[in-house]
């Protein structure tokens, strides 16, 4: 996806009077399967389905459904821009599902992130492999869903299961698998298959599961293409969509103290995305709750917001607050989660929240309450659930756009912050 730190190279495509970011590359990388190594078995092993030929679901059931394909920007500068360490194998798994699609006659959608030519082509490899009854789309939301016309077609072709490929992993990827989902569909995810520059897409995977994704492999899939009448009944799980005009964000322990108390391994990097966050909270007049208004923020962050801070006690007051992004530190996050999470969606950006203990005892204490609700999320996905789109006509609010030549150059791209 292009970050905001992209826009100068989205802009140079010629087809976007104004854009951010999305899915254009930046400089860091995702893990071979999409994932962020050791815990995703552990967080996503509920909602993934046991390879073999399509015979298992999350709840072990099959049904029969018709089965669709979705292919999420597989453009040769996400693929350049992966630094996927089996970024050859991704590919020639990509490849098989569109030869397996091409044989079964299963509808097929391509989407093309702001364009189709140049390097934002298919993947070259790719291109005599397209089945033929394949249809493209160029869309310039993150989520294709959000694009009327791929959302119409998807619809018309009264599909009950849809696999999803593509990039990346944790913005469009996501956007699209969780619109789907929205839209009643059974998503399986064939995360063998899709990729990301991000190296730390365990959350967006286990945001994907949690709405009820099925996490597949090439395995699974090609048995379900071969056998529709065996497909995996899906988990009707609820499906948290970000909402940018009613979010606010509450800093939970976040002091000076805490963060020289801290000894989390990743302490430089998840102090770069709360700088960021604080940024980008100012820029888009997001509510910043905090324990003590009086005492400010920390003096490490202090300078990156000016704005007016809330007590945390005024989220009951601020009804049009349906949403909260947790950060800071996690001392006390269980108790603060559990006063706020009543009617609102909670989400716990893990890679701006600094760890009092290490980080095993980190996700022991985060994982009780994403297993109650709360979604996890990054400051990408963060980001990129913002903004909506790499054209700027398309962002939640155009005062946000006005406010562009001002908190451009004194922000920093996703991708840029240094990588976890």
């Amino acid at each position: 996806m292009a970050s905001f730190g992209q826009l100068v190279s989205v802009l140079a495509l010629g087809v976007l009077s104004g854009a951010s970011g999305g899915c254009t590359p930046g400089s860091a990388s995702d893990d071979g399967d999409g994932g962020s190594g050791g815990s995703d078995a552990a967080t996503t092993s509920s909602a993934h389905v046991s390879s073999g030929a399509g015979e298992t679901s999350a709840s072990g059931s099959v049904t029969e459904g018709k089965l669709g394909v979705v292919v999420i920007d597989v453009q040769e500068t996400f693929v350049d821009g992966a630094s996927n360490p089996d970024m050859p194998s991704i590919i020639d798994r990509t490849g098989a599902l569109f030869t397996l699609a091409a044989e079964h006659e299963v509808p097929f959608f391509v989407t093309f992130e702001a364009s189709q030519s140049g390097d934002h082509a298919l993947h070259a490899p790719l291109v005599p492999l397209l089945p033929s009854q394949a249809s493209d789309f160029i869309k310039t939301t993150f989520a294709a869903t959000g694009l009327s016309s791929f959302a119409n077609a998807v619809e018309a072709a009264a599909l009950t299961h849809v696999v999803v490929v593509g990039a990346e992993t944790d913005v469009c990827v996501m956007q699209t698998v969780l619109g789907l989902r929205a839209m009643g569909l059974t998503v399986l995810l064939e995360q063998d298959a899709v990729f990301s520059e991000e190296t730390n897409t365990s959350p967006a995977l286990r945001r994907m599961a949690q709405a009820g994704v099925l996490l597949v492999d090439q395995a699974d899939v090609s048995g379900y293409v071969a056998d529709q009448t065996h497909l995996p009944v899906g988990n009707d799980a609820p499906v948290r969509i970000a909402l940018p005009l009613q979010t606010g964000v509450v800093l939970t322990n976040l002091t000076s103290a805490g963060i020289a108390a801290s000894g989390d391994a990743f302490k430089t990097q998840k102090l770069a995305r709360l700088r960021e966050l604080l940024l980008v909270s100012e820029w888009f007049e997001l509510p910043v709750y905090v324990e003590d208004v009086a005492a400010g923020l920390p003096a490490e962050l202090e300078e990156y917001f000016w704005g007016q801070l809330r007590p945390i006690d005024q989220i009951a007051s601020d009804i049009a607050v349906t949403q909260l992004v947790f950060a800071g530190t996690d001392g006390g996050i269980a108790t603060s989660v559990a006063a706020w999470d009543d009617g609102r969606d909670v989400f716990v950006m893990e890679d701006a929240l600094l760890a009092q203990g290490s980080s095993a005892d980190q996700a022991a204490l985060l994982a009780p309450l994403f297993e109650q609700g709360a979604v996890p999320t990054t400051y990408k996905s963060f980001w990129y659930d913002m903004t909506k789109s790499v054209d700027t006509a398309e962002w939640p609010s155009q005062a946000w756009v006005q406010k562009l030549d001002e908190y451009y150059p004194i922000t920093q791209a996703p991708e840029d912050l240094p990588p976890i």
